[in-house]
């Protein structure tokens, strides 16, 4: 898109001139001090004039596109900042309150409900609180408003597993674990790509 018009600015400067002119020249006599100087004045002035109302005229798209840009500039800001704060939020490490028996195996009583988006299937990884471990990954197999029951998929420390279904029997109390969400890396490059999509939309 041409931003400014050089045929706008020929036409209106040609027009203001005149105009500027012939008011500067009309005051001059008015107040009866025409000469040279005065005449020379007058026709600097009109031309500097015309030449600021032309150029305002002619590049009346100007504003408009610098205000496409700071829209566009906010909006990129806040939408990678909204991505961003969304997958940190999943990210927060999820508490386990306990276990119980459920669908013939161990299940992870966790602090996460129908109010924090749980789902069923929603998959989450355990890890291991001392030394961060990936020690599996679980399912929503049941849900709540405020928690949710999560299976075993994927036992990685089957001994941990197995340690759990003996325990479940006579203490339900919780494991050393916390449990993250599961973001799938086909997500995550979509994000990505998201991401730089932004970055063109200017």
């Amino acid at each position: 898109m041409n931003l400014f018009s050089k045929r706008a600015f020929g036409y209106t400067f040609g027009i203001a001139l005149s105009i500027a002119f012939a008011i500067a020249l009309a005051i001059i006599v008015n107040r009866d001090v025409l000469s040279v100087l005065s005449v020379l004045v007058a026709v600097l002035a009109s031309l500097g004039i015309s030449a600021v109302i032309a150029a305002l005229i002619a590049g009346y798209r100007l504003p408009v596109r610098w205000a496409t840009w700071a829209y566009r500039a906010v909006m990129r800001k806040l939408a990678k900042r909204a991505i961003r704060s969304s997958l940190s939020h999943a990210m927060i490490p999820v508490k386990c309150l306990g276990i119980m028996p459920k669908e013939g195996t161990v299940a992870l009583r966790i602090d996460y409900g129908e109010t924090n988006g749980a789902k069923l299937d929603m998959w989450f990884n355990v890890h291991d609180c001392v030394n961060n471990e990936l020690w599996g990954q679980v399912r929503i197999a049941e849900t709540n408003e405020m928690t949710s029951l999560c299976v075993p998929s994927n036992r990685i420390n089957e001994d941990f597993w197995e340690h759990l279904e003996e325990r479940m029997r006579f203490d339900t109390s919780p494991p050393n674990v916390y449990l993250v969400r599961e973001i799938p890396p086909q997500f995550l490059e979509s994000v990505d790509e998201l991401l730089e999509f932004l970055n063109n939309w200017r």
